[in-house]
């Protein structure tokens, strides 16, 4: 569900950022970055709880536990990281902003559905 609420969020944030940028362009900057904040508080809390979900659910199904998360820590930061390179260097050569956040925010939905599916599988095979 969280990667599902970021996906949603993700569709409907080139909306916001514009709609925000228009409503508050002549606005005080204080009151600009409080809206900001309000706008990204829900995907940025989304965010950070990816990681905290997936630790918890493996740490019911792994035996070693430590080592398993600094690995899962690991490939998220190597990720974050090839990510961010991608984007900057070869996806803005050919998309603009608007199409990279859908296009993340399509991946978002589409690792929903395959989660959602899959675990289905599961919980009805068991």
């Amino acid at each position: 569900m969280v990667e599902l609420g970021i996906g949603v969020f993700g569709f409907f944030s080139s909306f916001l950022i514009h709609t925000v940028q228009n409503l508050f362009i002549h606005a005080n900057l204080g009151l600009l970055a409080v809206v900001t904040f309000i706008l990204l508080i829900f995907p940025t809390f989304l965010m950070g709880m990816t990681l905290p979900l997936l630790t918890s659910f493996f740490n019911h199904f792994i035996e070693n536990i430590g080592k398993s998360i600094g690995m899962l820590y690991f490939y998220n930061t190597l990720g974050a990281a090839f990510g961010s390179l991608a984007t900057g260097f070869i996806l803005f050569n050919y998309m603009t902003l608007s199409e990279t956040i859908y296009l993340a925010a399509i991946l978002n939905v589409t690792i929903s559905v395959l989660v959602f599916s899959l675990y289905g599988r599961k919980k009805y095979e068991k």
